[in-house]
């Protein structure tokens, strides 16, 4: 009796450890998520009030023309490195980001003269780091139209930066949205596969460029305002686009926002049934001492 007695408890030891040791890693998991969720609709939230200060900006600024030019042309360099398997214990792997400097001039109404600021049209990756930029920016910038175009800023390299880009972007352009074999896929034969890799994605900046015009010599409706920012359309165009951002910042920041109540409510229940698993076994456990103290 005492035997069977003994191997009782230790199957309902054995079965509340894993019943905890299971809550627990759900609980940690689902905060995982959760955070994730939380830092997404901060970044959607300051993404959305700063199109909402574009919006006021827009609303004030001088109508201009503006002509677009390929020089200097300079092929701007960027080297980045990532660990290619996530383990930290192998050669940093090595890309370069590559963009190529425009100029764009302006002549607002009634004015009699032209004022320049500079542009930025984005290349793309090369994993070689061996790939003659140089003749990439040329080859690009003789083509009809330009992919992409940012004034007076600097572009964001990875997808899910959630810092705010600065100057005015229209166009698409191919962006770095993961590096090497994720942490599944390091457990298959895939992974050697990927590694020395990085993952792009097509992604569209908060504005449309005009079509046709970005090219060496041509010309477009613009905007400038009292900061000297120079934006492409007309203010009507640029208003429209804006509010279009922001409702697609919105429709997002919402779905990110159930997500975080959904995975909130989630964590919340596992941690309870983890509260009363363990208030469970520890009654159970002063049980089994009484009764063995009483023996």
């Amino acid at each position: 009796m005492a035997d069977n007695s003994n191997e009782k408890k230790d199957f309902d030891n054995s079965g509340n450890s894993v019943h905890r040791l299971c809550c627990g890693a759900l609980s940690i998991l689902g905060g995982i998520v959760l955070l994730i969720m939380v830092v997404l609709f901060m970044g959607k939230s300051s993404t959305i009030e700063e199109l909402e200060k574009d919006l006021d900006v827009i609303g004030n600024a001088t109508a201009a023309v503006c002509t677009f030019s390929n020089q200097p042309g300079t092929a701007v360099k960027q080297r980045k490195e990532y660990d290619s398997d996530g383990t930290n214990k192998v050669v940093m792997q090595q890309y370069d980001v590559v963009s190529c400097s425009v100029t764009v001039h302006y002549e607002t109404d009634g004015s009699d003269s032209k004022r320049s600021v500079d542009g930025s049209v984005y290349a793309g990756v090369d994993m070689t780091i061996k790939r003659d930029v140089k003749q990439w920016c040329e080859e690009l910038l003789s083509q009809e139209p330009w992919g992409n175009l940012i004034i007076q800023g600097s572009w964001k390299i990875h997808k899910h930066d959630i810092t705010q880009q600065d100057g005015f972007a229209c166009g698409k352009r191919q962006i770095v949205s993961s590096f090497g074999c994720t942490k599944t896929e390091r457990k298959t034969k895939d992974c050697s596969k990927k590694e020395n890799q990085v993952d792009l994605d097509w992604v569209d900046e908060s504005f449309t460029c005009p079509d046709g015009a970005l090219k060496d010599g041509g010309t477009s409706a613009c905007t400038v305002d009292a900061e000297n920012q120079v934006r492409l359309g007309t203010v009507e165009d640029q208003m429209a686009q804006a509010k279009k951002a922001i409702e697609d910042e919105e429709s997002a920041k919402t779905t990110c926002l159930i997500l975080v109540i959904v995975f909130g409510a989630l964590m919340g229940l596992c941690c309870a049934v983890c509260l009363r698993a363990q208030v469970k076994y520890f009654q159970h456990q002063s049980q089994v001492k009484s009764v063995d103290l009483s023996q």
